[in-house]
Order: C-alpha cells, then structure tokens, then sequence
C-alpha cells in the first residue's frame, strides 16, 4: 500500500514537473516573442522615420529651388508645411507601430494562454489517469488482503 501511494505521489509530482516545465517554456516563449515584436515595431518606426526625413527632405529641396527664383515666402510656406507633414507622418507612424506592436502582444498572449490551458488540462488528465490506477491497485490490494484473511 506504501508502494501505491508513492507511486501515486510521484505521479502527482511528476505532473507537477511537467507543468513548470511547460509554464517556464511558455513564459521563455512570450519573452522571445514580445522581444521580436519590439525589434519590428523598431525596424519598422525606423523604415517610417527615413520615408519621412526622406519626403521632408525633398519638400525641402523643391522649396530652396523656388527660393532661388526670389519666392522667399514660398520657402517658409514650404518648411514649415514640410516640418508638419513629418511631424504628423512620423506621429502616425509611431503610433501605427505601437499599434502593430500592441496586437502582436495580445497574438502571442492569447496563444501563451491557450497552450498553457492545454498542457494544464493534459497535465489534470494524466494525473486523473495515475489517481485512478492507483486506486484499482489499492482496491485490487484490499480484496487480496480479505480473500487471504477471511
């Protein structure tokens, strides 16, 4: 009867093994993959920040042609239109990243949690499964032990 109970208690214990090891995986897995999303919401706010120096820039150039033929008022026009055209573009950009960020977020979460649902449930079934078994021996045991008594 001791040797049953052990066994169900490793059983249990080693069920309880598995889980940690699946939630340690599980949260190594959500760190790599929040640390990816951070790496393209970067990249991308980077690609975004030269379109927009890159536009700005060639508003810029366009209005210092304009200037040469003596329009001076059409180069502050220019600038200034240029400044906010990037301000708002590279606004819009950071926000869209962040926002691409957040829902990459909320993706990887989602599939941490539904994973670590399933390994939990696998884990009950297992240990169920263990209880169970453990119990027929016991039962098993107990009529051993009437039928050589009685």
């Amino acid at each position: 009867m001791k040797e049953v109970s052990s066994k169900v208690r490793q059983g249990v214990e080693e069920a309880a093994r598995i889980i940690d090891e699946y939630k340690q995986r599980l949260t190594q897995v959500i760190e790599e993959e929040g640390e990816n999303i951070r790496k393209e919401a970067e990249q991308e706010s980077a690609n975004i920040i030269a379109r927009a120096r890159e536009e700005a820039e060639q508003v810029i150039r366009e209005a210092r042609r304009e200037a040469e033929q003596g329009a001076e008022q059409v180069i502050r026009e220019a600038r200034r239109e240029a400044e906010q055209g990037a301000a708002r573009y590279i606004a819009e950009s950071r926000q869209k990243a962040e926002q691409i960020a957040a829902e990459f977020r909320e993706v990887a979460k989602r599939k941490a949690e539904r994973e670590s649902d399933r390994v939990i449930a696998e884990a009950r079934q297992k240990a169920q499964q263990v209880i169970e078994e453990a119990e027929e021996r016991v039962r098993e045991a107990n009529a051993l032990r009437d039928k050589l008594t009685g």
